[in-house]
């Protein structure tokens, strides 16, 4: 069984042209999952970035609240205060009107 020099030669062409196929198959494969690899990579990184940031405002968020309900309690105090305030000033204005009642009724009658 003698085969022809050409067919040996074309067989060993095919082959050689297969292996160098499968060659470059599977260094696209091993560049396709080192690149999935390094995408994961990134999307963890920038996950973990992204739940900083959502920690970070849940915080603020949380840190507005407390300050927003001081500043409720100042209001309330203020107006507290407030109406304190007009009660002393309307008492202020009564001594003041009956102290000039009485000089008046003082130097009136000298």
């Amino acid at each position: 069984m003698e085969m022809p020099v050409e067919s040996l030669l074309a067989m060993a062409t095919a082959v050689v042209s297969i292996v160098g196929l499968m060659a470059t198959l599977s260094r696209d494969d091993r560049a396709r999952i080192r690149d999935r690899e390094d995408d994961a990579r990134s999307r963890a990184r920038t996950d973990a970035k992204l739940d900083m940031v959502v920690a970070d405002v849940s915080e603020m968020r949380g840190g507005m609240e407390r300050v927003d309900a001081k500043l409720d309690k100042l209001m309330i105090e203020q107006t507290r205060l407030d109406a304190r305030i007009g009660n002393v000033e309307k008492r202020l204005d009564r001594l003041e009107e009956d102290h000039d009642k009485k000089c008046a009724t003082t130097h009136g009658t000298r």
